[in-house]
């Protein structure tokens, strides 16, 4: 409990200065969740210089924050009365099924990635679904 507490602060410095560098004088709140998860996720996928225990929480971060903005998102279909397949199932299943690493120190960054990938795409449906009604 107490790692995923500090992987959450982590997130939500990295976050806040994410959102101090913006040199856009508005940001909606799910503009920079997306920006956030999105430049944490690239730092994963292509800065070499990350230790595994970095790329571990770092991916856990990206998912975090994929999370907060995919709830956003379902939120406002609730409020639209508009229907979504229920994705929180599908995360649940996503992390109970088994990756190549298995046991490894490299699964937590394969889960986190398979999740996070799921998520961007959950993310994307639930924002064209939003914006045809």
């Amino acid at each position: 409990m107490q790692k995923r507490t500090l992987i959450t602060w982590m997130g939500i410095l990295l976050f806040l200065a994410v959102g101090c560098r913006q040199k856009t004088a508005e940001m909606t709140y799910p503009e920079a969740l997306r920006q956030a998860r999105t430049s944490i996720y690239k730092a994963v996928q292509e800065d070499g210089s990350l230790r595994q225990t970095e790329l571990n929480a770092a991916s856990s971060i990206a998912v975090e924050l994929a999370e907060a903005e995919a709830e956003y998102w379902s939120q406002r279909l609730v409020e639209k009365n508009l229907s979504f397949p229920d994705w929180h199932e599908r995360c649940i299943e996503l992390e109970k099924r088994p990756v190549w690493c298995e046991g490894g120190s490299m699964e937590p960054l394969e889960r986190n990635s398979m999740l996070y990938m799921f998520l961007d795409e959950t993310i994307t449906a639930m924002k064209k679904t939003y914006n045809r009604r």
